[in-house]
């Protein structure tokens, strides 16, 4: 189906109640697109003029070439003859039909023969795992069951765009967890476009591959999820698109009243917002995502002016622009050195305001001097010059040498591949244990249907997890117990409840093929050469299934830690995951290295713990 474009659409209601205004929005073909925004701002007024429910009291709603909405034309299209399907917030289901009536409703609508309405619903049943409750009425389901049955009604008729108005928000948490797995499979399966209307942010970030923002019934910013939480176009889509909140500090700028440099950002990443700094230092750049900085000046030594001037920064970076005794630059979780500049704003890096980056100063005794005392001079790499000790400065960068180097497991020690027809085969040992223990109330395969939604769901709540700064895993029980067994009867929940370890692991066994990357074996036995220690660090629903790899293939020899999350209690990006390690093999987390594969997990985890380098 071609892009659904909106051209200038006001919807004004009887008071002079404008519920959105001059809205100009193209939903692109087969895209899943989010209409986010708070309550009131005109998001389910949108879907139902795409609907066909409202009508626009002024503008064009187009479909490709063909014009379904238009005042200044005359034109308007029913409902019905859209090709649209939608999903109410409250279901809408008719309580007196059979699962089996409320899904055929819109084909015997259409006057489709009894046959194929049959087939059709059917078929639009299994989609979404309830066609074993064909013959039940709405009472008699559960509130995600109930959902998935007008997932099915609309499915049946194969519309062109399926709108959904917030259809997740009556669910309780684990069936929004499962339903986002179940709408993202659905989309993945039909390449149908998808116009979702939603007020939480995190189902929009999650699932959506375009966001469109709304407040006050006004588009504020449409784009795709990370762009939008990197680059927010205004100062409501900043505070709005992000948890924790955006910080807001007021920044000086040339311009009275600019809006540039107004925005920093403290939550784990930077941003793409610039500021202008000081006189003679230029532009600064601002917008980053960290921790809050603290004022080191001791309580009876403050003053009420110099309070305000200490400001979030990174280690050697000026982070207070008052003369106070006592206060110094403050360290934060991703420390960068540069090489050493002065400000022509002020005498010296310790009394300037601007963001240019200073390094470290060393004084004689301290533990910084001592331990560079007595070394012998390093061999330097072409074109790069002496640094700090332990460091080197190329290329403008100033590089430190690691005393550590901490690796993930998956795509980087090792190559991953996963196995088809896993769930089946974990499927049958489960079935096997319930049956030894008496438990015969499932068979084998809703046993495989439970598994494949539990692990559908443990991944959307993994995705979820990227966002928070110290989000907590999921320990093994939890998986069992509330993603696969929740709807198993008491006796069997029980079970696997008590044997939840071992059948993680037999899970991470079955699920995936494992190999060494070539020269993983060579790069850990040059590291022990240097004196370098090497550790793992990495999320894992099993550690056990990663440690029994290491030990085969030889590996566990090289390594001299082993941090996984499902026995550390914390996930990536919980800087805590690193911290343990350097613990571990007795190095600071800024002399340690951090090799991953992913951003989000990897390299956000490693500036948050202040590491030395990530790669």
């Amino acid at each position: 189906m071609p892009a659904i474009t909106l051209s200038g659409v006001v919807k004004n209601y009887a008071g002079g109640h404008a519920a959105v205004k001059d809205l100009d929005l193209t939903v692109p073909d087969g895209s899943f697109t989010c209409l986010l925004g708070p309550s009131g701002c005109g998001k389910t007024t949108t879907l139902r003029m795409i609907a066909g429910l409202e009508q626009p009291t002024r503008g064009e709603i187009t479909v490709g070439d063909r014009v379904l909405d238009s005042v200044e034309r005359g034109v308007y299209v029913p409902p019905e003859k859209r090709a649209m399907g939608l999903v109410f917030q409250n279901y809408a289901l008719w309580p007196h039909l059979t699962v089996r009536g409320n899904t055929e409703f819109g084909l015997r609508m259409r006057k489709v023969p009894a046959a194929e309405r049959a087939a059709r619903a059917k078929e639009a049943l299994e989609k979404v795992h309830v066609a074993d409750c064909m013959d039940r009425y709405p009472s008699q389901l559960s509130g995600g069951q109930q959902q998935r049955v007008a997932l099915a009604r609309m499915l049946a008729v194969d519309p062109d765009v399926l709108l959904l108005d917030e259809p997740l928000s009556n669910l309780d948490a684990r069936l929004r967890l499962e339903m986002r797995a179940e709408l993202k499979r659905i989309h993945e399966e039909t390449g149908a476009t998808i116009v979702f209307v939603t007020h939480d942010q995190m189902e929009a970030m999650t699932m959506a591959t375009h966001i469109a923002v709304m407040s006050g019934g006004e588009l504020q910013q449409v784009a795709p999820p990370m762009e939008m939480y990197a680059r927010p176009a205004n100062r409501f889509v900043a505070e709005f698109v992000g948890s924790p909140p955006m910080n807001i500090v007021p920044a000086a700028g040339p311009e009275p009243g600019g809006l540039a440099g107004s925005l920093l950002r403290f939550a784990g990443k930077r941003g793409d917002m610039g500021a202008p700094g000081c006189a003679g230092c230029g532009p600064r750049r601002s917008g980053w995502r960290g921790r809050r900085a603290r004022c080191r000046t001791p309580p009876g030594r403050r003053t009420p002016s110099s309070r305000p001037s200490c400001r979030p920064a990174r280690a050697g970076r000026s982070s207070c622009a008052s003369s106070a005794p006592g206060c110094s630059p403050s360290r934060t979780t991703t420390p960068r050195r540069a090489p050493a500049t002065r400000c022509a704003a002020g005498p010296g890096p310790r009394t300037c305001t601007c963001s240019r980056r200073t390094a470290p100063v060393r004084r004689p005794g301290t533990r910084a001097s001592l331990r560079s005392a007595g070394r012998p001079r390093e061999r330097r790499a072409p074109g790069s010059s002496p640094g700090p000790s332990g460091s080197r400065v190329v290329s403008g960068r100033t590089l430190r040498r690691p005393r550590a180097l901490l690796l993930d497991f998956g795509g980087v020690l090792v190559e991953t591949s996963a196995r088809p027809g896993w769930p089946a085969a974990l499927a049958k040992e489960v079935h096997a244990l319930l049956v030894r223990a008496g438990c015969r109330e499932l068979d084998a395969a809703a046993v495989e249907t439970d598994i494949k939604a539990g692990a559908a769901a443990d991944k959307c709540w993994k995705d979820a997890m990227s966002r928070p700064y110290a989000p907590p895993e999921m320990t093994h029980a939890g998986f069992w117990c509330d993603y696969v067994a929740a709807d198993w009867p008491a006796p069997a929940r029980e079970l696997v409840r008590a044997h939840a370890s071992p059948l993680c692991k037999r899970m991470g066994e079955l699920r995936q093929d494992r190999r060494v990357r070539p020269g993983i074996p060579e790069l850990l036995d040059g590291a022990a050469a240097l004196g370098v220690p090497c550790g793992v660090v990495s999320n894992a629903l099993s550690g056990a299934v990663h440690r029994d790899h290491t030990e085969a293939t030889g590996l566990a020899g090289k390594l001299a830690v082993e941090v996984y999350s499902d026995e550390a209690g914390v996930r990536k990006p919980n800087p805590e995951m690193v911290w343990i390690a350097t613990r571990a093999l007795g190095v600071r987390p800024e002399d340690a290295w951090y090799v991953g594969d992913n951003f989000d997990r990897d390299v956000v985890c490693g500036h948050r713990a202040g590491v030395g380098g990530t790669c």
